[in-house]
């Protein structure tokens, strides 16, 4: 899918657009749950493939961070005991290492700037970012989220999640498989618009 009209990808990351997306995600979201940029910058120097950006202009238009975590970080996320907050780079599974082990996958983050909400943007966005883990599709078992705000639950309904309760930081926690997830963000028939 491309992307919408204005729009362009973010293919090198700098400090500068950890602080946007920190901005803009503060937008929607209290800093008690949102990741230190600093933190989110270690994962994409380390581990690229965690985040995805696009662009409008000089400024961000929207974003998602999708990567596998370790097993212990999944279990916490299942028991409603882990806020984004807290995430680290130790959190997330180094793909080059992988060796065939199941992975659990975490859906950290997708914030949709308020002008291009309803373009497209959302799954395009989602689409780029599942693309890297497309090789190791056998070995993804689940796809979890953990939503503050009522739009991130009818995001994740909307994409098929299962709501399975609440969080200690009275968030909803949403899980579905992963090749299910895929299905849905790649079928040219979802008309999904963020």
């Amino acid at each position: 899918m491309e992307l919408p009209p204005g729009c362009r990808w973010l293919r090198e990351l700098h400090s500068r657009h950890f602080e946007q997306m920190a901005v803009l995600e503060e937008s929607y979201y209290s800093p008690e749950f949102i990741t230190p940029a600093a933190e989110s910058q270690r994962w994409y120097d380390t581990y690229p493939y965690t985040t995805v950006v696009a662009a409008a202009g000089d400024g961000i238009a929207g974003f998602v961070n999708l990567f596998p975590v370790k097993q212990a970080v999944f279990d916490a996320l299942l028991a409603g005991q882990y806020n984004d907050h807290d995430m680290t780079t130790e959190a997330v599974v180094d793909l080059s290492r992988h060796n065939g082990e199941t992975l659990e996958m975490f859906l950290s983050c997708i914030v949709v700037a308020q002008p291009f909400r309803g373009s497209g943007l959302v799954q395009a966005l989602l689409q780029e970012a599942v693309r890297p883990y497309l090789p190791y599709l056998d070995c993804c078992n689940r796809i979890i989220t953990d939503n503050i705000t009522p739009a991130g639950e009818r995001f994740s309904q909307r994409y098929g999640f299962r709501c399975i309760g609440s969080s200690t930081h009275s968030s909803r926690l949403y899980i579905q498989p992963f090749a299910d997830f895929v299905r849905k963000v790649c079928s040219a028939q979802n008309a999904a618009r963020g």
